[in-house]
């Protein structure tokens, strides 16, 4: 832990404002009020649309991860 604990790249000039996790998925609403998911998107977990796992793959977080709809989020 401590300087060997990575940071999350949520994107270009993109900070948090708040974060929720669960057992296998995490969300941020972001500066620009903006909402982003990663993890297990088994059975559509993080309201991507897909039931992939995101942010464990190469170029799949930072600019890369896509903002969600606010139409798809149930529980913020």
């Amino acid at each position: 832990m401590g300087n060997y604990l990575l940071t999350i790249d949520l994107g270009t000039e993109k900070t948090l404002k708040q974060f929720k996790s669960g057992l296998a998925q995490a969300c941020t609403i972001l500066n620009d009020d903006t909402i982003k998911c990663w993890g297990d998107g088994t059975y559509g977990a993080i309201r991507s649309g897909s039931s992939d796992h995101i942010g464990d793959g190469n170029e799949e977080m930072g600019d890369s991860l896509a903002a969600l709809e606010l139409g798809r989020l149930q529980f913020l």
